[in-house]
Parts: structure tokens; C-alpha cells; sequence
């Protein structure tokens, strides 16, 4: 059986949101946007941050940052050398 550190009480909104305190969100590295597995054993709730496997969150990241790259990139003309008359 785990050992509780620390101990806060939240409330459920009409719509079922729930706020997690803000010790717990810095204490697990909880930012907007972080997806949490909702687990249950029938009794208890456990939301535990899940976060994508690092090879594909590393591998959408360098997606992203090739489109940006893509993106900035101006094409400069070709150069060709004057035409002269002959």
C-alpha cells in the first residue's frame, strides 16, 4: 500500500471537470495541454500523466520542425550567365 504525501480536495463541475491543485500539477509536471490516463478499479480514480512514446513525440517534432524550416526557406533565382550577341 503507497503512502499519501500530500492530501488536497477538489470539486466536480457540472460538466465532470475537475481542477488538480497546483502543488500536484508542478509536483508531476502537469502544463495545459498534458494528457492524463483515467484509470479505475471500481472504487478509486487514478489520473496518471501519459505521455507519447519518446521515439514518436522526437519523430513528430522533427516534422514539424522540417515544415517550419521548409516554410522559412526563400528559393533564390537560378543564375545564368548573359546571353551575348554573336
Amino acid at each position: 500500500m503507497a503512502i499519501v504525501d500530500k492530501f488536497e480536495v477538489t470539486i466536480v463541475s457540472s460538466k465532470g471537470q475537475v481542477v488538480i491543485p497546483a502543488a500536484f500539477r508542478k509536483m508531476l509536471g502537469i502544463r495545459p495541454g498534458t494528457k492524463l490516463a483515467v484509470l479505475s478499479d471500481g472504487r478509486n480514480l487514478l489520473l496518471k500523466p501519459f505521455a507519447l512514446p519518446p521515439s514518436l513525440a522526437a519523430f513528430r517534432r522533427l516534422i514539424k520542425k522540417s515544415a517550419a524550416k521548409k516554410r522559412q526557406q526563400t528559393y533564390a533565382m537560378p543564375h545564368f550567365p548573359p546571353v551575348t550577341a554573336k
